[in-house]
């Protein structure tokens, strides 16, 4: 039925939606239908968005804008349908047209709380859809915050890592100076004892020499006082032959009688002469013979070549232990050395690699980032579906709402690999590939 009635001069008509329920309701589901459809469409892109970049919450995320999306769109289309029937209906109405019949063959049995039950079940949708962004922002907040300790827990460690290091570093420094300084001395005082090592082998050689020199002079000696036996062989020898003519001319005295006799005293005195003669050869050789053997007894102790060969064996052994030694210590100057310069690499490489996690840490900044973006996107949503909420009421304030533009959240994109991913979901996985940095200074 249609009713016509005045209001401030104007003239309008009102349809029975009671009888009209049928066309309503039929429309209605077919609206949303095709809203669920068109929405999954243009959805599919940024649920796959958020499900890539947030996993379990990107799923959540896309559940909550589907479902306001469906809600938003289906009820606008609804109320458009409605104000489009009325003013068809004024119209006609208007312009003569009975099509009152038409429209009551469309009714349903139901009648208007049906429509009404669906309207406000659409609202508290809407409404519950937006509770579930608040919380979904709220919770990107939470890990917001979450990322943020961990990053400054992150960051205090390092610090004292660093601080640790740079400590060991510097003792490490001292030690090497130190080490540089000791070994200055030390090698001074290596050096007086290879030139003192030097000197005992020197030593160890003279003494071979003086030793083969001694051994050769006291034969020379003994050599020439053997020579002397045969001088006073040679004495014994002429105090024989002497005593023998002293005999022979005692014999001729005595045959010249008186004449002979003063040749005789002569005789006796040669003969006695040549006894004293033979004594004092005899006495010289006992004399040499002693002095020979007391010089061979003195000189074998001084000369005896295993003796000497014994302390030479033991001067060369000594000479040897302190050569080794003095290498030894050299070894451990260049092995002292070696491990502090190693220490020291190793200390500047944990520091560079300490520095590195700190750039490395950077992935707080790049999360924050990310995470309010996607509030900022949150936040474009809730304006966007309140303005269709807002429009509702009005027909050609609804027909100038434009769709949400997913493209638009480029915009503030700062990361290749975010632009990456949009235009992978947005091109059905086409996305391109440039040669640009991963992080863009922000």
């Amino acid at each position: 039925m249609i009713a016509q009635g005045n209001n401030d001069n104007k003239k309008f008509f009102t349809i029975d939606l009671v009888k009209m329920k049928p066309l309503i309701v039929k429309f209605s589901v077919l609206s949303l239908v095709g809203v669920i459809a068109v929405t999954a469409a243009i959805a599919s892109p940024i649920a796959s968005w958020l499900t890539q970049t947030f996993g379990a919450l990107g799923t959540v995320l896309t559940v909550g804008l589907f479902t306001t999306t469906t809600v938003v769109s289906t009820l606008g289309l609804f109320i458009w349908r409605v104000n489009k029937l009325v003013a068809q209906n004024d119209q006609q109405k208007l312009s003569g047209i009975d099509c009152s019949a038409e429209i009551s063959n469309a009714y349903d049995d139901h009648g208007l709380p049906y429509i009404a039950t669906a309207i406000n079940k659409l609202i508290i949708a809407q409404h519950d859809v937006a509770n579930v962004h608040s919380i979904l922002n709220d919770q990107v907040s939470g890990i917001n915050n979450v990322t943020q300790e961990a990053a400054v827990n992150i960051l205090d460690k390092l610090q004292s890592i660093e601080a640790a290091i740079e400590n060991t570093m510097n003792t490490i420094h001292s030690s090497i100076a130190e080490t540089d300084s000791l070994k200055s001395s030390s090698s001074a005082r290596v050096d007086g004892v290879k030139d003192q090592i030097v000197e005992l082998q020197r030593y160890i050689d003279d003494r071979k020499e003086e030793g083969v020199e001694h051994s050769q002079r006291v034969q020379q000696v003994l050599a020439e006082i053997n020579q002397l036996t045969e001088l006073t062989g040679l004495v014994k020898n002429i105090a024989a032959q002497t005593n023998l003519l002293a005999l022979n001319a005692a014999i001729e005295a005595a045959r010249a009688g008186e004449h002979g006799r003063g040749f005789a005293v002569v005789a006796d005195e040669v003969r006695t002469l040549s006894g004293q003669s033979e004594n004092a050869a005899n006495q010289i050789d006992m004399g040499i013979d002693k002095a020979i053997n007391m010089v061979e007894a003195q000189m074998a102790h001084m000369l005896d070549q295993n003796k000497i060969e014994s302390e030479n064996v033991r001067l060369q052994k000594y000479a040897n232990e302190l050569t080794k030694l003095s290498e030894t210590y050299t070894d451990l100057e260049n092995l002292n050395s070696t491990i502090l310069n190693e220490m020291e690499n190793s200390s500047a490489i944990a520091k560079d690699k300490v520095l590195e996690t700190f750039s490395a840490v950077q992935f707080q900044d790049i999360t924050r980032q990310r995470l309010e973006q996607i509030q900022q996107a949150f936040e474009h949503l809730e304006k966007y579906q309140q303005g269709v909420e807002n429009a509702l009421p009005d027909y050609h304030e609804l027909q100038r709402i434009k769709p949400f533009d997913a493209n638009t959240l480029k915009e503030n994109y700062v990361m290749e690999e975010q632009r990456q991913i949009h235009s992978k979901v947005a091109n059905g996985g086409t996305g391109n590939k440039k040669n640009t940095p991963d992080i863009e200074l922000f």
